[in-house]
């Protein structure tokens, strides 16, 4: 590849499994109240909770077009929450597919997440 040139998505997929944490996102689900009008969404989560991890978790959100103030910092598990249309997007890119509680049990910031079940 060139100097400049723009590498192919493939390229960018493989390079981001590589050198990255791993980025989770649990399945979407409607709700009778959500984020900005939505009724389906699902949450995105990195299982890695040091700011190196966080870093990454925000570099997929700006690759999914969501800006940094949609970062939800919950108590319990820090996230983003995304439409259906970017949660493809999330998987095309990388995001591991995995259960609500899952993805919770992986990215609590307690020391117990199944007080959360």
């Amino acid at each position: 590849m060139s100097r400049g040139e723009t590498p192919s998505f493939g390229v960018r997929y493989y390079h981001y499994r590589v050198l990255s944490t791993m980025i989770l996102i649990d399945p979407t689900r409607e709700y009778e109240k959500g984020p900005r009008g939505w009724k389906l969404w699902c949450h995105m989560a990195t299982d890695d909770l040091s700011a190196q991890g966080f870093q990454e978790l925000h570099k997929m959100a700006e690759r999914l077009g969501l800006p940094r103030r949609a970062f939800q910092e919950h108590p319990r598990h820090p996230h983003y929450d995304l439409s259906p249309d970017r949660r493809a997007l999330a998987v095309e890119l990388g995001a591991e597919q995995v259960s609500s509680k899952e993805l919770v049990r992986r990215c609590s910031l307690l020391e117990n997440p199944q007080e959360l079940s």
